[in-house]
């Protein structure tokens, strides 16, 4: 039956255009979720469940056989929620302390643009819970500078790491964003914001490897991008066309 499901997923999502998402909607929730790592009823019951695919904004065999990711949405007055879930073999990740380049191991990112203007939000969280948080400015082709030094006030921030069947592991990771940290942003029903939600995976296996061909621009086959919204790229993009509207619902 597991079998099956992968098979109707995959056949669904490769033959629905070049992108899997439009947008992607967050549901306004009454009750906050726990920030824990581990995903109450609430995220099944409110949130609206999205597939990461590649940098063309498609899954592929490679996806959804090893690395399949789902992520979750919820907004209140106070706080974007976010819960990423990761399919994976094995989970590497070398780096302790904010805002070590996280990016050069294993990760789950959100990138949300300011509104009206050239700057975004970067998070990015590890398997082992580190966080990097960054101001992102751009041009129109791509990044072109980052603080690090910031720190986003209020974050919250939890993962966990199970066994699902012998030789597959999922990782979780939850994160409440402080409306405050967009500003000058407010929270609505109907609101857009525009964003990314991303995952970065390091291919251990030399047959999954060979499965991961660069398709576009360059890359590292050992390096698997999975993005909400395509890149068009292979590696991490912050230019504004990788980015989607992110719409608050009630």
């Amino acid at each position: 039956m597991k079998n099956l499901f992968l098979l109707l997923l995959f056949c669904a999502a490769t033959v629905s255009g070049a992108r899997l998402f439009e947008e992607a909607e967050l549901r306004r929730t009454a009750v906050p979720p726990a920030i824990d790592g581990q995903l109450e009823a609430l995220w099944f019951d409110r949130a609206v469940p999205y597939n990461l695919g590649d940098h063309n904004g498609k899954l592929n065999n490679l996806i959804v056989e090893n690395y399949l990711t789902i992520v979750r949405l919820l907004w209140d007055e106070e706080y974007l929620y976010a819960a990423f879930v990761c399919s994976t073999d094995a989970v590497e990740t070398r780096f302790a302390k904010r805002d070590d380049p996280l990016y050069e191991s294993e990760l789950c990112e959100l990138m949300l643009a300011f509104p009206g203007g050239s700057r975004l939000l970067e998070l990015s969280i590890a398997p082992n819970g580190v966080i990097y948080d960054a101001l992102v400015r751009w041009n129109r082709d791509n990044r072109i500078e980052a603080d690090a030094s910031y720190d986003i006030h209020g974050l919250k921030s939890a993962v966990s790491l199970r066994q699902s069947a012998p030789g597959r592991l999922v990782w979780t990771a939850e994160l409440a964003i402080p409306w405050k940290a967009l500003a000058p942003f407010r929270p609505g029903n109907g609101k857009l914001l525009r964003g990314n939600l991303l995952r970065y995976e390091r291919l251990s296996d030399p047959e999954l490897r060979s499965r991961n061909v660069p398709a576009a621009g360059t890359g590292d086959p050992a390096y698997l991008p999975l993005s909400l919204f395509p890149t068009q790229v292979r590696g991490w993009a912050a230019a504004p066309s990788s980015l989607g509207p992110l719409r608050l619902t009630e």
